[in-house]
């Protein structure tokens, strides 16, 4: 043959084979696609649902839709965990199979396994059913075989698309401990009793001053009173950890009915209940937890809840999680109701000297007049609103650390109102490790914290009463040093206005010097 003709005829056969390759090959595989998308198993709304049926070797499990709650009917009556339920319906609404098999051989119930089912799933609305056969799998390939019970058909589903309806009988059941089912209600107050303590109640305040145009601040973000509307600010941070324990509270395992006998678990005498309390008025829901004995072996308590019979465990650090006291949940905040606008003049004493600044129309001054940093000034005030103790400490370890900061202070800083009178004081120790001067009785389990942490101790003027305030160092870090630091320009520092400023500061007594020595 002609060599420019085989050159011809090849050149038509690579081509044939890039149209094959780029272009018939892909819309062959994407026509394929789209033809088993198409091939919907379940055309079925999970709303429309009303009842499930799942049956397979280990049981069998039905569920009730009743006032749009799922309630699991057998093997027990409780509440079904709604997710969970509708992943029974998803898996195969959702699932798109591999292969439909409509030209089916003889005994094909048989060889493909959907005589005798491993799974049976029926789905019933208010005017029909639906029921889904899962059969053996393929041998080759993570793919089953389902079949509509009605429909000729057999599909090549991947396996682990179906993996909802292999969950246990405990993944079924509602396992939220104080979460209520209606998700519009807010939460608003918070019971806590323990054996031998006085109950205590949290109420979460609703702010007096409401923007319009800002949104409704979430439950972490309202202000908490300890026992009544008027008493002590809880710490902001304390609750907001509470409220993730509220909401994140779960059963580990259900035990089993309760009976006649609550004494078994120790639910006639529990050590811990506690109550969540969710809307107002006649919408008002109270969820209620009761922690009983401890498990003979592991970490784990049994636990109840309300109008749900059953024994359950719960884990320990659950349970313990809500094991507070007062002190437990007083505000942290080294400047609690004081704002930045507030303060007008600022004192800092230390090793270095002490100088004084005042606001005024012109801005921050010292009291010879020098100009001083504005914003840097302006700055400190912002963050120290911040300032927040990692612990409160009291009694003979409270008085440790108060005589070590003694014996080791850093800085005074008080913060005065345009009259000069004190709004707030504290006396700030240097930097000091807590554990090895008053070692706490229970180590903390805080991840990252360690026995010689470096903390500053805090005493505060008008704080809680023989407290001490276990602070980061960052609050002496925010902190200047000199008077340099917060000059605009290099002025020498006035001898005669520093000794005026801190004789009166030193004339006023401090936290450290109202200090007892004895324990």
């Amino acid at each position: 043959m002609n060599p420019k003709k085989v050159l011809i005829l090849a050149v038509i056969l690579v081509a044939l084979a890039a149209f094959v390759a780029f272009w018939d090959m892909p819309q062959s595989r994407k026509k394929k696609q789209d033809e088993l998308a198409g091939d919907q198993i379940l055309d079925l709304d999970f709303e429309a649902v009303n009842g499930i049926e799942l049956s397979r070797k280990d049981g069998r499990f039905t569920f009730a839709k009743r006032d749009d709650q799922w309630y699991m009917t057998e093997p027990v009556e409780d509440i079904g965990e709604r997710w969970a339920v509708q992943a029974l319906v998803s898996a195969l609404q959702y699932a798109r199979p591999s292969r439909k098999l409509d030209e089916l051989p003889e005994g094909y119930l048989q060889t493909f396994g959907l005589e005798n089912p491993r799974v049976t799933l029926t789905l019933r609305t208010p005017d029909s059913g639906k029921t889904i056969l899962i059969g053996a799998r393929h041998q080759i390939g993570n793919s089953v075989y389902i079949k509509p019970q009605d429909e000729q058909v057999v599909y090549l589903v991947s396996e682990s698309s179906l993996s909802a309806l292999d969950k246990e009988s405990d993944e079924l059941r509602r396992r939220d401990m104080l979460v209520p089912l209606e998700t519009n209600l807010k939460i608003n107050k918070i019971k806590i009793e323990q054996a031998g303590e006085e109950p205590i109640l949290l109420l979460a305040q609703k702010p007096t001053e409401i923007n319009p145009d800002a949104a409704p601040p979430l439950p972490e973000d309202l202000t908490w009173k300890i026992d009544t509307s008027a008493g002590p600010t809880a710490d902001q941070e304390t609750m907001r950890n509470l409220l993730d324990k509220i909401a994140t509270a779960k059963a580990t395992e259900f035990v089993g009915p309760v009976g006649d006998d609550p004494a078994v678990y120790g639910f006639d005498k529990p050590w811990l209940t506690v109550s969540a309390t969710y809307g107002e008025g006649e919408q008002a829901i109270t969820k209620t937890m009761v922690v009983g004995n401890k498990k003979e072996i592991g970490a784990q308590f049994y636990a109840m809840t309300q109008n749900r019979p059953f024994a359950i465990y719960i884990h320990q650090d659950t349970a313990r999680a809500f094991q507070l006291s007062r002190f437990d949940l007083l505000d942290r905040r080294l400047l609690p109701g004081l704002s930045a606008g507030q303060v007008a003049i600022l004192d800092l004493q230390n090793a270095a000297g002490s100088f004084r600044i005042s606001r005024s129309g012109d801005g921050w001054s010292f009291t010879d007049g020098t100009p001083a940093d504005g914003e840097q000034i302006d700055n400190l005030l912002v963050e120290a609103m911040k300032w927040r103790a990692d612990e409160l400490v009291r009694d003979r370890r409270g008085r440790k650390l108060a005589r070590a900061a003694r014996h080791n202070q850093a800085v005074t800083l008080t913060f005065r109102d345009a009259d000069a009178g004190v709004l707030k004081r504290l006396v700030i120790s240097g930097r000091l490790s807590a554990e090895t001067i008053a070692p706490a009785k229970v180590k903390s389990a805080s991840p990252g914290e360690t026995e010689d942490k470096e903390q500053v101790v805090v005493l505060i003027d008008g704080g809680y009463a023989d407290t001490v305030y276990l602070s980061p160092t960052t609050v002496l870090e925010d902190i200047p040093q000199t008077r340099g630091e917060l000059e605009t320009e290099a002025t020498p520092e006035p001898v005669a206005a520093a000794a005026e400023a801190a004789q009166e500061s030193e004339n006023e007594p401090s936290a450290l010097e109202s200090e007892g020595d004895s324990d």
